[in-house]
Order: structure tokens, then C-alpha cells, then sequence
């Protein structure tokens, strides 16, 4: 693999090797890899939540099913104290560092974020509900798998909850996987207002498409091609992107609509995936607990297996 690397990059670029991904924990850039029989698992290392939830005195708390709180109509009590306040904020800050190895915890995480500015007693509340949920699942590693043969497709899901925050903003989620392998995933809060579900859908549609084509620059920086798919539930915003012009959505702006040059040219294309197989639902919504297991396993997300040495 060195000498694969090597000849791809070596040339335009210095490069310091660490050390050989084998059995156990390797640390690279405060998170920890290492082979397993069902592929390479990342983890965030499991003594940083520790100390997150000492900070907040939750060690041996009773743990929630879910990451996320059902709303109570209560987003409008008080305001945090300044003390209250700085805690919510560094908290938040730790655990959007982990976004990438806990997707399961990331729409949370997102809506909370959101309120940071000026977090309530509800918003601390929910805090609280989110850290009880990581206690039972500190042993949570995300499992990373290559489909063979590889067939060098860049694949995205997309989904969008419509006006699901406050402001009636709504939430764009996605992954991205290349020949079966997770590269990444986001969960954003959309800078406009989406005035229909399909806006809202394409919208998270341009920018999980977005992060795709720069998966596919990297791989062509490496003189590799790739095909680019992106799947959605959304058969209104898969209509949209697959016609020419704007039809009856002259709200939208035209920009939006850069997706149908893209599939026109034959450079992306758009696939339906049925709403209970979208993965991307994970990254969107406060699901319940069956729903939450069943994609948060989908995405590939697996418990600690209890022979590892810890290191």
C-alpha cells in the first residue's frame, strides 16, 4: 500500500509515514483506527467521552434509547445562566468534533448547535438527554467495508426534513460512500427557507452532490475516474432534476438548478430509493428507537468487540 501511495502522491507532495494499521489502535488526528475482520473501525477513543460526561456528572447515569428529546413545546423557557451557558457551548464544541465517527448522534447534535448562541433551560435539557444517550454508547465504532469487485462509483443519499427547526428552516442530511466505503457524511440547517418539501429535498440534493464531486476531484488529482449516483426518496425532486427548467417552481432560484445540466451531460445520475432504505433519514430526523437501531446499523455503525486490547 506504500508503494501505491507512493507513486500517486510522492511525486507533488512530502510524506511522513506513521505507523502500520494492524490489530490494535492507531491514533491519527485525536481519533483511532485499526483492522478488523469486518473492515477497518474508527472510533473516537472512548476516554474523551468519559471525560465529557464526568464534566457534566453523568458517569453512571441511567442511558436513553435515542440521541435526540421529542419536543415538549417548551423552547421558549429561560435562558441560560452565563456558568450554564459556557458549559452548553464547550460541550456542543466537543461533540461536533465527532460528527463523522457518530453519525448517529449528529442530527442532535446539529439542532443543538443551532441554539448555541442563546441556548434555554430546554436546550440544556436536551444536552442532558443527548449525554445519557452517548453513556450507553461510548463503545460505538464505525465500521468501514469496500464492496470488491470495485466498480468506482461515487454514491450519495440525500434526504431534507422541511421546516423542521426553528425559523422553519429546514435540515439537509447525506452520505457519501465510494465502492461501498463511507467517506462521509452532513447534516446542515438550510440558509433559506425552503417553501415546499421538494425544494427542501433539492436543495440537500445539490449539496450532497457538491461533497460527491469533490470526492471525484481528489480522484482524479490521482488519475482515477469514477461514475457519480445519487439516490433520493424524494420522486418530485427527482422529477425536477431530471427535467430542463424551472416548470411551476418559478420560486426557486435558478442556481438550484445545476443539477439538470449535470444529468444532462450524463455526469451524474439520479436514482429513487424508497423512503424506510434511506440511510440519510439518520442525519435529518429525531427518529424512534426501532428506526434509530435499524439505520444507525445500516450506516455502519457496530459495538466494540470485547477481545480488543484497549490501549
Amino acid at each position: 500500500m506504500k508503494e501505491i501511495v507512493h507513486e500517486l502522491f510522492g511525486k507533488i507532495m512530502p510524506i511522513k509515514w506513521g505507523g502500520e494499521l494492524s490489530g490494535d489502535w492507531l491514533r491519527y488526528l485525536g481519533k483511532e483506527y485499526r483492522r478488523a475482520e469486518d473492515g477497518v473501525r474508527v472510533r473516537v477513543p472512548p476516554a474523551y467521552f468519559e471525560k465529557l460526561l464526568g464534566e457534566h456528572g453523568l458517569e453512571q447515569c441511567r442511558s436513553r434509547v435515542t440521541p435526540g428529546d421529542q419536543p415538549r413545546g417548551d423552547d421558549h423557557t429561560e435562558a441560560l445562566m452565563p456558568e450554564k451557558k459556557s458549559r452548553f457551548r464547550i460541550a456542543i464544541g466537543k461533540l461536533m468534533w465527532t460528527m463523522q465517527e457518530r453519525p448517529d448522534m449528529a442530527e442532535t447534535i446539529c439542532q443543538l448547535a443551532r441554539h448555541a448562541q442563546q441556548p434555554s433551560e430546554a436546550d440544556w435539557s436536551r444536552l442532558r438527554h443527548l449525554l445519557r444517550y452517548l453513556s450507553g454508547t461510548v463503545d460505538l465504532e464505525l465500521v468501514l467495508t469496500v464492496e470488491k469487485p470495485c466498480d468506482m462509483v461515487v454514491r450519495g443519499v440525500s434526504d431534507a426534513a422541511w421546516a423542521s427547526g426553528r425559523g422553519q428552516r429546514s435540515v439537509s442530511g447525506g452520505t457519501v460512500w465510494l465502492n461501498g466505503c463511507l467517506l462521509l457524511c452532513l447534516t446542515r440547517t438550510q440558509a433559506t427557507i425552503a417553501q415546499s418539501s421538494c425544494e427542501a429535498e433539492l436543495v440537500a440534493m445539490n449539496a450532497t452532490v457538491c461533497e460527491m464531486k469533490m470526492i471525484q476531484t481528489i480522484m482524479r488529482e490521482c488519475e482515477l475516474e469514477c461514475q457519480l449516483e445519487v439516490n433520493t426518496d424524494s420522486s418530485s425532486a427527482l422529477r425536477v432534476a431530471s427535467r430542463r427548467g424551472l416548470g411551476r417552481m418559478r420560486h426557486m432560484e435558478i442556481r438550484r438548478l445545476w443539477l439538470q445540466d449535470e444529468v444532462a451531460a450524463g455526469r451524474l445520475v439520479i436514482l429513487y430509493t424508497k423512503g424506510e432504505d434511506n440511510v440519510a433519514d439518520l442525519l435529518t430526523k429525531n427518529l424512534g428507537g426501532p428506526r434509530h437501531r435499524m439505520l444507525t446499523d445500516a450506516i455502519g455503525m457496530r459495538a466494540a468487540e470485547n477481545n480488543v486490547h484497549e490501549k
